[in-house]
């Protein structure tokens, strides 16, 4: 009985989160439609019509009901103009153009800058220009397992009803705080540049399918709204937490194989060592011509073997659904690794699950790619749960080539334990960054380093003095 009570329960919870979702979604359109329509002295005349209507509902006992009769009057024929002048939109009213960044960082703001041009006879009066961003499909369990930051401060209904946790996760779906701006006007002929801001959210793409400008009527009550259609894409780089200038997390140099020619460029290396007697294979480009010409000995220029340091970032994205704000931070604590002024002598690889749950290989460093590669590759990585046997392999099939190891786990299971005891057998140098959630149990092992969601930076200091 015991058991049917609980999955009744489950049950009951499931349909009313589902119920609460759909009125969440239907409240936000409609908030969003009403903002977008009236302006800030529409929204007091609104406003006052539903108290005079309250206050003023009996006319015989009070006469707040003339003032009742003049609001209306005045939002009827504020909606009117707006509706009349909805028929006249033949045309889009200006030229516009985007100038967008290429990337952006998450957190930073960005501005950016808009272009404008008047082609027609007649001029343009104020108006409002802002982006209209494609409202994200919110499915129940993004509902259900998003976590708003400082969620649990708020009073016992907000915790539940969501409202708070729905607005933050629509607005960090859609990737970006975008501001609006506005245009004084425009002359016939005449071209304008506007400077737009917004504050990226999120890692990733954002898309921007859309501008829309919103002109006031006479009363400034209610605005005519033109939307125009200018597709452009922003890619947002994620955070980087700041790592110190030092090498300890690369291992100690070693020989490999292949020298300069694997880690800047395709040939030998060009580290001279000595001129010794030329023996049969040796290349012709190598013989040293001023000494044949001379003593008639041909002797060839020998370069000396390179040795640097290789060091592997290993980052775990098999991560479930409901852990996705640690994810971010996971990655964020890599694209430190990729951003820390690693010597010009030090190669960096980075490893993690890609399409298909095939192991993906980034390689940095020495020339062979700038860190800005690697940061894109951060910005659109993505989860992909149930795929760590994949990259486990793909790390042990790796060693033999690096002298140090990072791994950046959200989880310390047995497969994740397996890596790290496997790595350690092959005398590898290995570090563990265990992100986790504030409260979280602490692991206790030499090299496992917990980083707590709040104090990431904190932890990385802490790690860095202790080493």
């Amino acid at each position: 009985m015991t058991s049917k009570l609980k999955a009744w329960h489950q049950a009951f919870l499931l349909r009313y989160s589902a119920w609460l979702l759909q009125g969440l979604q239907r409240i936000t359109f409609w908030n969003d439609k009403i903002q977008q329509r009236l302006s800030a002295w529409g929204l007091a005349v609104t406003a006052a019509l539903v108290l005079t209507l309250v206050f003023g509902a009996n006319i015989k006992l009070s006469s707040i009901y003339q003032l009742f009769s003049l609001l209306l009057t005045l939002f009827v024929v504020a909606l009117l103009v707006v509706w009349l002048k909805s028929f006249g939109k033949h045309q889009q009213r200006l030229n516009v153009r985007r100038e967008v960044p290429k990337f952006a960082t998450v957190g930073i703001n960005t501005t950016y800058y808009m272009h404008l041009e008047n082609p027609y006879q007649k001029d343009v009066a104020v108006f409002n220009i802002s982006e209209r961003l494609t409202t994200p499909k919110i499915n129940l369990n993004q509902f259900l397992n998003a976590k708003e930051p400082d969620e649990e401060k708020r009073n016992w209904y907000d915790r539940h009803t969501g409202y708070y946790r729905f607005v933050w996760l629509k607005t960090w779906l859609q990737g970006a705080v975008f501001s609006s701006q506005k245009v004084a006007g425009l002359e016939a002929g005449k071209q304008r540049q506007c400077m737009m801001q917004f504050i990226p959210l999120r890692r990733g793409y954002i898309h921007l399918p859309m501008l829309r400008l919103r002109f006031a009527e006479p009363l400034g009550l209610a605005y005519n709204i033109e939307d125009i259609t200018i597709n452009d894409s922003i890619l947002v780089l994620p955070k980087a937490y700041q790592l110190p200038n030092h090498d300890a997390w690369g291992g100690q140099r070693k020989f490999q194989q292949g020298g300069v020619a694997q880690a800047s460029h395709v040939g030998d290396s060009e580290e001279f060592s000595h001129l010794r007697e030329y023996r049969d294979g040796d290349s012709l480009r190598h013989i040293f011509w001023a000494s044949l010409a001379r003593s008639q000995t041909p002797l060839v220029k020998n370069y000396q073997d390179e040795c640097f340091s290789r060091a592997a970032l290993v980052l775990d994205n098999d991560v479930a659904s409901d852990k996705h704000m640690l994810f971010e931070e996971a990655v964020s604590v890599a694209a430190g690794f990729a951003m820390a002024e690693h010597s010009q002598e030090m190669l960096l690889d980075m490893l993690f699950v890609g399409e298909h749950d095939h192991a993906a290989h980034t390689l940095t460093g020495r020339a062979i790619a700038h860190q800005t590669q690697m940061l894109e590759t951060l910005a659109v990585i993505e989860a992909q749960e149930g795929s760590f046997s994949g990259l486990s392999a793909a790390v042990l099939q790796q060693a033999e080539n690096i002298n140090g190891c990072v791994l950046v786990f959200t989880a310390w299971d047995d497969e994740r334990q397996a890596l790290v005891q496997a790595l350690r057998a092959l005398s590898l140098p290995v570090a563990v960054l265990l992100m986790q959630e504030q409260g979280a149990k602490t692991v206790f092992d030499e090299v496992v380093v917990c980083l707590r969601m709040g104090s990431i930076q904190e932890g990385l200091d802490a790690w860095v003095d202790k080493r």
